[in-house]
C-alpha cells in the first residue's frame, strides 16, 4: 500500500513537470509569433516614418558623394511604364542600406495614397553596400533596386537613402531627387546587304 501511495505521487509530479513543461512550450511559441508581428508592425512604422520624413523635408540633392544613383524606365506591354532607380557603386561602407522612392505628380504633390517602391524597410532583407565587395550570397549585392509603375512616361521621385556607417552607431540619411524619361529604343542599324 505504502508503494503505490509513493507511486501515486511520482505519477503526479511527472504529470506537473510535463503540464508545466508544455505550458512553457506554448507561451514561448505565442511568443515569438508576437514577435513576428511586432517586427511586422515595427516595419509598417518604420515605413510611414521614412514617409513623414519625406514629406516633411523641403531640400533634396541630385547626387550622392556616397554612392551612384541612376533611373531607368522601360514601357511595358500594357501602355504602363516601369522605372527603376539603380542604387551601387558605393564610395563608403554602407550597411543596412534602406531605400523609399516617393513619385510627384505634375503639380508636384506627393503620391503617397498607393505602396510607394522601397527596398529593405518592408521586407526582411538587409542590403549592405561596401566598395570593392560583391557577394551577394553573404549579404553583399553590387547594388540595391528599387521599381515602381506609372502611367506616365516622366517620372520626378523624392528619394530617401538610408545606412549605418561600419560600426553601426549612427544612422546616415540623404534625400535625393531623381527624375526619369522614357526615351523610345533607337532602332538598330540595318545590316548593309553585300552583293556576292
Amino acid at each position: 500500500m505504502w508503494y503505490n501511495m509513493r507511486m501515486k505521487n511520482m505519477m503526479r509530479k511527472v504529470i506537473t513537470v510535463f503540464t508545466v513543461l508544455g505550458m512553457i512550450l506554448v507561451s514561448l511559441t505565442g511568443c515569438s509569433n508576437v514577435k513576428e508581428i511586432d517586427t511586422a508592425e515595427e516595419r509598417v512604422i518604420r515605413y510611414e516614418s521614412f514617409l513623414s520624413a519625406i514629406e516633411a523635408n523641403d531640400s533634396f540633392v541630385y547626387t550622392s558623394n556616397y554612392f551612384d544613383m541612376e533611373g531607368i524606365m522601360n514601357l511595358n506591354a500594357d501602355g504602363t511604364y516601369r522605372y527603376d532607380v539603380v542604387i551601387e557603386n558605393p564610395r563608403i561602407a554602407m550597411y543596412d542600406v534602406q531605400v523609399l522612392c516617393v513619385p510627384r505628380d505634375a503639380t508636384g504633390t506627393l503620391q503617397t495614397k498607393d505602396l510607394c517602391p522601397s527596398a529593405g524597410i518592408l521586407e526582411e532583407a538587409s542590403y549592405n553596400l561596401v566598395p570593392n565587395q560583391i557577394n551577394k550570397d553573404k549579404g553583399y549585392p553590387a547594388g540595391v533596386i528599387v521599381s515602381g509603375v506609372t502611367k506616365e512616361d516622366t517620372v520626378t521621385l523624392e528619394v530617401l537613402v538610408v545606412w549605418n556607417g561600419y560600426a553601426r552607431l549612427a544612422e546616415n540619411r540623404q534625400f535625393l531627387e531623381l527624375t526619369i524619361k522614357y526615351t523610345e529604343p533607337e532602332p538598330e542599324p540595318a545590316e548593309s546587304g553585300t552583293g556576292a
